[in-house]
């Protein structure tokens, strides 16, 4: 039994996973002879146990989950017998019925009390995609997509499944309507997802949000807005605390966007940094028009025509150059005919338009200024959040029933129940850096000796995959365990929260 999928069991059980699933679906006496919590459970736990599958085999649970110790991931009333696809399909019907969106929000929720994780309001979006192939026959592939809201740290808070194309338009305000009734969360939308409809159905949530302005929720108001702050040009300096050179001013508005004429708060901040990246392409553009001038200039043509040829030709070369105008004629020189060209003008109407659409950041946002003032919502839409980790457990394709597919319904609730999966293993990797970053110094865990120091997920797994636990006759015991990694399984008892030797 691998140690990362006792630890998972351990998680689910310390945030009342089977109970929660139990409470919300009824009992069906004629499908299952092991509750549906457990039947979920299976399920969930699965991933870690056969990660190491090219194609996860999520099919005849029952004959896989007996060549394992039951006892380590459920209770002693759970037999591997009583995992039969039928109890497993009619557990999936029943938890699609009751709502699994919420019961993952409410579970997820519960992972801060129970880890004693410090909450932070602030969520974001993120998305994992799957393929579903049918085990035993050949049915086409179904492409799911898990879109979460996750704090800064990655630990999903919400989650629903989206398919096909519907994953190039991510359905954020179903992803989150669950934390709409929660508070006092905020939702930083990503910009590729932060479109006119998604925003708008956060606002019909309830939900608060910033994000930047998109581009199809009537642009001609970000406009607008931005030119009235330069016209006004009351600017308001902005302290971000940071160590970079970066400065910003911003100016507030209030203004009705999109059809439903519906009241937002933008913020146009103007940054220094940007401007100088601006600057410095505007002045590299120039250099680069003086290298081309200088190429022709040089030149001496037999014919007025091909002198003529050549302007037509550095003319259209020029066009990239847009912000300088340059005059280019063709004369006698020599012995021949030459170009002569005049110093490149700056076009100041087109410099000072692009400059205001470089240097500024526009912010949409249905907050109050005493809520959540400008500085706060720079942070949060600017500030990095902790970086994709991209492994997983989850390994695509997954191969599963026929029948698993036969029904939309199904799907969905599989597919909310690898969401779990998903927030157990963002749990263990939270977990194992904060416990690592109280220690003195990082210890060395790996099979190489280095040094473990804020370890992605694959590396915390990967090093986890050297503890398994055997069983026989039953007695437990760790597999082919040397000194080193005895000493070792001490250390993950205190970064994983757990009793290893129990």
């Amino acid at each position: 039994m691998p140690l990362d999928a006792v630890v998972a069991a351990l998680y689910l059980d310390r945030i009342g996973f089977v109970e929660t699933i139990d409470s919300a679906l009824l009992l069906d006496p004629d499908q299952w002879q092991v509750s549906p919590g457990n039947l979920a459970k299976a399920i969930v736990l699965f991933p870690f146990i056969q990660y190491f599958h090219q194609r996860l085999p999520c099919y005849d649970l029952d004959n896989y989950y007996s060549r394992v110790d039951m006892d380590l991931l459920f209770t002693s009333t759970v037999r591997s017998e009583w995992l039969t696809p039928d109890a497993l399909y009619s557990m999936l019907d029943s938890l699609h019925a009751a709502g699994p969106e919420r019961l993952f929000t409410t579970l997820a929720l519960r992972a801060y009390t129970a880890f004693s994780i410090p909450f932070d309001p602030t969520i974001y979006g993120e998305v994992a995609t799957f393929i579903l192939w049918g085990a035993y026959e050949d049915t086409d592939p179904v492409r799911a997509v898990l879109s979460f809201a996750c704090d800064p740290s990655g630990i999903p808070l919400a989650a629903t499944t989206c398919y096909g194309s519907e994953a190039d338009c991510i359905r954020d305000p179903t992803t989150i309507h669950a934390l709409a009734e929660q508070n006092p969360f905020i939702y930083i939308a990503d910009p590729k997802i932060a479109t006119a409809r998604n925003l708008l159905g956060l606002q019909e949530a309830g939900l608060r949000f910033a994000a930047r302005y998109p581009a199809g929720l009537d642009r001609k108001t970000a406009t607008r807005t931005i030119r009235d702050a330069y016209e006004s040009d009351a600017w308001i300096p902005v302290d971000m605390g940071r160590e970079e050179p970066d400065t910003y001013e911003v100016q507030e508005f209030i203004r009705v966007v999109g059809d439903n004429k519906t009241e937002f708060r933008l913020l146009i901040f103007r940054s220094s940094n940007l401007r100088e990246k601006f600057e410095s392409k505007i002045i590299t553009s120039r250099e680069e028009v003086l290298s081309i001038l200088a190429g022709i200039t040089a030149r001496e043509f037999a014919h007025e025509s091909d002198a003529i040829q050549v302007i037509e030709e550095v003319r259209e070369r020029l066009r990239t150059h847009r912000f300088w105008a340059v005059d280019l004629i063709a004369g006698a020189g020599g012995a021949g005919w030459v170009i002569r060209a005049g110093d490149p003008e700056l076009n100041h109407d087109l410099y000072r338009t692009e400059l205001q659409k470089a240097e500024t950041i526009v912010l949409i946002t249905n907050t109050l200024a005493k809520e959540l003032p400008a500085k706060e919502i720079l942070r949060l839409a600017t500030e990095p959040k902790t970086k994709k980790d991209p492994f997983t457990v989850l390994k695509s394709p997954i191969a599963v029933d026929p029948a698993c597919l036969k029904k939309p319904g199904r799907v969905d609730a599989f597919m909310a129940l690898l969401a779990y999966t998903h927030l157990i293993q963002r749990l263990i990797r939270t977990l194992v850096r904060r416990n690592l970053d109280a220690m003195p110094e990082p210890p060395c865990l790996d099979i190489g000796g280095h040094s473990f120091a804020r370890p992605g997920l694959m590396r915390i797994l990967q090093t986890i995959s050297y503890y398994n636990i055997v069983t026989r006759n039953g007695k437990r015991q760790f597999q082919e365990t040397s000194p080193t990694d005895q000493a070792n399984l001490a250390i993950w008892s205190t970064l994983l929260g757990i009793d290893a030797g129990a």
